[in-house]
Parts: C-alpha cells; structure tokens; sequence
C-alpha cells in the first residue's frame, strides 16, 4: 500500500526548483524596472520625455535633433529596459504555480502585450510622421529650424 507521499514529487526538489524560478522572476523585475525608471528620468531631464510629445512636430523635432546621438541612446535605453519587463510577467503563472489557470495565462498575456505595445510605441515617437507636414520632416532631415509655411 503505498503513501500519499509516493505519489507527489520530493518537496525539496519541488521547493528548491520553486525557490530558484521565484528568485530570477524577482530578479528579471528588478532587471527591468530600476534601469526603466533611470532611463525614463534620464530622458524626462533631458528632453521633457513624455510632455514634450504634446507639442507640434516644429517644437518636438528641432528639439530632438538637438539632442543629438546622447538622446538617441537614451531613448532606446528607455525602450529596451522596458521591454525586459515582458519576461518574468510571462513567468508568474510559472511561479505562482498556476499555469493552467485561463484567467492568469490571459493577464499574463495581456500584460506582456501591452509591455510590447509601449515598448514599441517609444520606440516610434523619435520617428518623424510623413502625415504630420513634410515641412517639419524636411526641417528635421537637414537640421535647421522649421519655418512656417504651407504643408506639401
């Protein structure tokens, strides 16, 4: 007759293998959101990152191109240190011990979408808009001030 015992997996094995996934998913949230919040205030200080996006293009472009390749980084540190996010949101039905609940697989999914999404989407904001006036986009090319005058 055998023991309730025979039948689960040895609980050191199962809380050592727990203990070792809940540490990095820790670790991989830590890895992604203290970079995030020093890039992103990095790029709130230097360039008034995400106000500035409010502006017209005649503002927001003269003003990244001033900010030449430092900006550039710095912006894509933003990006990327937030798309490291994706990771252990993805792990959490893993760690909780939960994977096959619909419910937490559809949050998680959800969630690592939308990490994806604003990643890309601060990727794409430095991106001139051809449907935003190609006089903005001309200005921006050649680096010198935006003049008013009539979109083409």
């Amino acid at each position: 007759m055998s023991s309730a015992n025979d039948r689960r997996p040895d609980r050191t094995e199962m809380t050592t293998t727990g203990t070792g996934l809940r540490r990095s998913t820790g670790a991989l949230f830590l890895t992604g959101a203290v970079p995030f919040a020093a890039a992103a205030t990095v790029l709130s200080s230097t360039f008034d990152w995400p106000g500035i996006l409010r502006e017209p293009g005649s503002v927001v472009l003269p003003a990244f191109a001033a900010g030449g390749a430092g900006l550039v980084w710095t912006w894509l540190a933003t990006a990327w240190t937030y798309a490291i996010l994706a990771v252990p949101i993805l792990l959490l039905p893993a760690v909780l011990r939960r994977r096959n609940d619909p419910v937490l697989r559809a949050a998680t999914t959800i969630g690592a979408a939308s990490v994806a999404a604003l990643g890309l989407t601060v990727l794409r904001h430095p991106v001139p808009n051809p449907l935003a006036g190609t006089t903005a986009v001309r200005a921006f090319v050649a680096r010198r001030p935006v003049t008013a005058g009539p979109r083409s």
